[in-house]
């Protein structure tokens, strides 16, 4: 099993970040209705990120919803940076995002019962069955 779970990590991550560069020159975005959202609940999102960006939570946001593979929301709220506003085709740095997306994997992993919580890390990693503490 451990033959699988690593490369599919690896293979996930590098999809989250390849992904938006070769969707940004592709994006269409429906009518929220035709996929089974509403329209008037979505747009409770601009109040919600104009509260955050009052509150200094964030300077910008992109947010993009989707639903059975097709974009019904996307839209940029506030500043890239200073004077110029935010995108929806912005690159974001992603400093320490490893972990969650990793875990993100790892969660998928789980829920098709490829491995259980209480299951010990040497299972998958050798490495880790006989390990000593130096006094």
């Amino acid at each position: 099993m451990k033959k699988v779970l690593w490369p599919a990590t690896i293979a996930i991550i590098i999809f989250l970040f390849m992904a938006p560069q070769t969707w940004a020159a592709e994006i269409e975005v429906v009518e929220p209705e035709k996929v089974g959202m509403s329209g008037k609940v979505l747009a409770a999102i601009d109040e919600f990120a104009q509260v955050g960006m009052k509150a200094n939570y964030f300077k910008g946001a992109v947010v993009l919803v989707a639903r059975h593979g097709k974009i019904c929301y996307l839209k940029s709220y506030g500043e890239a940076s200073r004077g110029k506003p935010m995108q929806t085709d912005a690159i974001f740095r992603l400093a320490s995002m490893t972990k969650p997306l990793v875990m993100a994997a790892l969660m998928q992993f789980y829920d098709s019962g490829k491995f259980k919580l209480d299951d010990p890390v040497s299972k998958f990693i050798p490495e880790f069955k006989n390990l000593q503490v130096a006094a």
